[in-house]
């Protein structure tokens, strides 16, 4: 119903910027009443039913850091009780000492969270730059945010007293009046009233203009338009910029060491992590019925969350948080590079600790897999439930995602495998699914007990020295192998898919064009990879986003599977785009762009081949380049013929291998926006609810 789908949010001012300790210690009590599911805030009013799922923020990037607590799946008339709760759950706990280990697995995580090397937030010498940046401005010393160890001891000292944590409690929440409570409710009817408003806004300053002030306006637009189009020919040659020759020459490799124990099979590559030991534990997907690929992707997402080893989900999540940086599962394809319509698909468990933890994070992650509690159907019901909350929730932001997943299914097996897991299909079967929980939950046990005992397991290790070698008892000994396993087939029919456009809740839209061509091992690949830069850079961001006011456009191509696509989101336009899109790839097909466009596109294309990867990444591409055959001279070759490309070469492969080609057109809008395009377009579009 729209009353479970509000959201109410609560928001403290807390402390300044320029308090770095202060801002530490506030950024604990919110690890330690919110970090996961039994934390006691968050299980508090998870398990009140007033909400589905919770999360929290502490943002330390703005000069006084605001503390937001956000409800989602929640009735709008339960907002003071969710208030109510939060305030009587937290003077309970102020009422006595916050115990000593939970307070050391918080410290443990930021301890982990301020160590680790990644690239979610861009090159780590930018992060640590505008960590120390931010309170250079407001006058602190910068050294402040670059502390790791002094930070942490001085914060430990504090915890000391049984007090400290209990009073700041009190003062940044409990006896805090810079608070804020917000109830945000769905309105069905909201698109079409702002739709009015602004249609008798503009009819009203319309009659108010006079002849002159409409020939200014028509005179400025023109002018505007003459002056985008000489930006876009002006000449830049004196401005300073990288070229291809200051691009070295090699291709990033990453050796890995192998060994055989038994039933496990290792995998280890030795570079600097900052301490840090990255291990991805892989077994191979037996076959799976196709009915029950979704719920193998709804599996990935709950194991993790659940007990395990005979524990408690609690005593687990409590377990991961005090020993590791987190333990994640996933799925992967494997296509291999000789035949990208076939796939080698895992399962698998990712987790990352300090090196002083080895043992704990290889229990733990053998627990998983040995011996999950599917047993605590309340458990597992809850974790559903926050899922399609999230699900329900993130669907107009994944319109994009859905989208092109959707238009590229039908054309190969890995596309469909994908789509099932991660796209519409998955949505539809998981928030289906979810309405006979029972029967979803008796499912998925059934499905566990078949995958989780495979053959064989690989244990994939980033790390600085050997010392996790020692540390493997845990593996050899929970994890259990069958030889009568079922090995997987992929034998599924691929669906039908025609161009349509699917009904959400947004007054714009997410659009896709989607084709399958060429693919890695094809030598005319690298040139589909230039064309994909060109076509954004020299048509779609022109016409699509800067003409056509969308938030942005551009082309994708995946040389592993062959999957082409164009694509726009945040789109107030669906005709106008789709011309759009056919004029790119006839401009680039006929070669109409300079020798200046084709270098921008190689150094752009360079920019993703040649990406920094981050130190606990490194020994599972590796791993990945060499379960597809995609070896180093591969790799080196297609590298090669990328920067070797000419004009001609990029407008011919593009002529050939992709205008020609069957395409599907899939679009996520609102229905006004349907209403008001659908007649526009050559081509029939229906119309679908999600």
């Amino acid at each position: 119903s729209l009353d479970k789908r509000s959201i109410v949010a609560l928001a403290w001012l807390t402390a300044p910027v320029t308090h770095q300790e202060e801002l530490l210690a506030i950024s604990l009590l919110n690890s330690l009443l919110l970090e996961h599911d039994a934390s006691p805030l968050r299980k508090a009013l998870l398990k009140s039913g007033l909400l589905l799922q919770v999360s929290s923020a502490l943002d330390t990037q703005i000069a006084i850091a605001p503390w937001v607590i956000l409800c989602k799946g929640c009735n709008p008339e339960d907002a003071d009780k969710i208030r109510a709760l939060i305030y009587k759950t937290c003077a309970e706990i102020a009422e006595r000492p916050f115990p000593k280990e939970e307070i050391e697995a918080s410290l443990h995580q930021f301890e982990f969270e301020r160590s680790e090397i990644n690239g979610d937030e861009g090159p780590f010498g930018l992060t640590l730059f505008f960590r120390a940046g931010l309170l250079a401005q407001q006058g602190v010393d910068p050294e402040t945010a670059l502390s790791i160890h002094h930070l942490f001891a001085n914060l430990r000292r504090r915890c000391e007293d049984p007090q400290f944590l209990s009073g700041l409690l009190r003062r940044t929440l409990l006896d805090n009046r810079h608070c804020i409570q917000l109830t945000m409710k769905p309105d069905p009817t909201l698109e079409a009233r702002e739709a009015d408003e602004e249609k008798e806004a503009l009819a009203a300053l319309q009659e108010k203009l006079t002849s002159e002030e409409k020939e200014r306006i028509i005179r400025d637009d023109e002018a505007l338009a003459t002056y985008l189009e000489k930006t876009e020919n002006q000449d830049l040659s004196s401005l300073p910029k990288l070229e291809l020759k200051d691009i070295p020459p090699h291709v990033a490799d990453f050796p890995l060491t192998r060994e055989k124990r038994g039933d496990l099979h290792l995998f280890h590559h030795s570079c600097f992590t900052n301490r840090i030991l990255y291990a991805d534990l892989l077994f191979d997907l037996p076959h799976i019925e196709r009915e029950d690929l979704p719920l193998l992707s709804l599996l990935s997402r709950l194991l993790p969350e659940l007990g395990a080893g005979g524990c408690t989900y609690e005593e687990n999540l409590a377990k991961q948080h005090r020993f590791t940086g987190g333990i994640f599962s996933s799925l992967s394809l494997h296509i291999p590079h000789k035949d990208p319509t076939l796939v080698a698909p895992t399962f698998g468990l990712r987790g990352k600790c300090l090196g002083r933890n080895h043992e704990e994070l290889f229990s733990l992650m053998a627990d998983l897999f040995a011996s999950p509690d599917f047993s605590d159907r309340n458990r597992l019901r809850e974790l559903i439930d926050q899922h399609v909350t999230s699900l329900k929730h993130r669907l107009s932001q994944k319109g994009l995602s859905y989208a092109s997943q959707l238009a590229l299914s039908s054309f190969s097996l890995p596309s469909f495998l994908f789509e099932e897991w991660h796209g519409l299909s998955y949505f539809q079967a998981i928030v289906e699914g979810a309405k006979a929980m029972d029967h979803l939950i008796d499912r998925l046990v059934s499905l566990s007990k078949r995958l989780f005992s495979p053959s064989s397991f690989d244990l994939i290790v980033t790390s600085e020295d050997e010392s996790w070698r020692k540390a493997l008892s845990p593996l050899e000994e929970k994890l259990s192998c069958k030889k009568n396993f079922l090995p997987w087939r992929g034998d599924y029919a691929l669906p039908s898919v025609a161009s349509q456009a699917r009904s959400i809740a947004s007054p714009v839209a997410s659009i896709a064009l989607g084709t399958r061509t060429l693919s890695y091992r094809d030598p005319q690949a690298p040139f589909l990879f230039l064309a994909a830069e060109l076509l954004q850079n020299c048509s779609l961001h022109t016409e699509v986003r800067e003409k056509g006011g969308a938030y942005g456009a551009g082309a994708s191509f995946s040389p592993s599977s062959g999957n082409f696509y164009l694509y726009s989101y945040r789109d107030p336009h669906l005709s106008k785009t789709w011309k759009a899109f056919q004029k790119a790839l006839e401009k680039i097909s006929q070669g109409k762009f300079r020798p200046s466009d084709l270098e921008e596109a190689k150094l752009s294309a360079l920019q993703s081949l040649d990406a920094p990867v981050a130190p606990g990444d490194k020994a599972l591409l590796a791993y990945g380049w060499e379960r597809t055959g995609r070896t180093h001279q591969k790799r080196a070759q297609f590298r090669e013929t990328l920067l070797a490309a000419t004009s001609q070469e990029v407008a011919q492969t593009l002529s050939t291998e992709l205008l020609q080609k069957e395409k599907i057109f899939i679009t996520f809008l609102g229905e006004s926006l349907y209403k008001k395009e659908k007649d526009r377009l050559p081509f029939p579009l229906p119309l679908h609810q999600v």
